[in-house]
């Protein structure tokens, strides 16, 4: 594990990028956004301390998909680079159960979010 520091307006993952880097949030923040087919960037989610980013990459290997920007100067420690999740999940069980909790957390947030929808 090795603790990085980011500028603000430094991108840290890049949507389309190859790899599985996951990162816990030390201080300040980022900005989780998309770009549309129409290319406006819409702003998906705020991720501060003590929160993870980049798991889904660690999980399903594949290109990132949405871009991580500091949205002041920030510094987050690597937890896991270019691992594959069994060998983590081997080395440190405790891993697996942080990272499901995070997707929980986040899928909750989605749902509640599109409750009324289509009504």
């Amino acid at each position: 594990m090795s603790k990085k520091f980011f500028k603000k307006g430094e991108v840290v993952i890049r949507a389309g990028d190859n790899n599985t880097t996951c990162y816990l949030v030390d201080t300040g923040g980022f900005h989780v956004t998309k770009t549309l087919s129409d290319g406006t960037i819409k702003k998906i989610a705020q991720i501060g301390p003590n929160e993870i980013f980049g798991e889904l990459g660690l999980i399903d290997n594949r290109p990132r998909a949405a871009t991580i920007t500091a949205n002041q100067d920030s510094s987050a420690t690597k937890l896991f680079k270019d691992g594959n999740i069994e060998s983590i999940v081997r080395t440190n069980p405790g891993a697996l159960l942080v990272i499901v909790k995070v997707l929980a957390k986040r899928l909750r947030k989605i749902i509640e979010n599109t409750e009324g929808v289509g009504r």
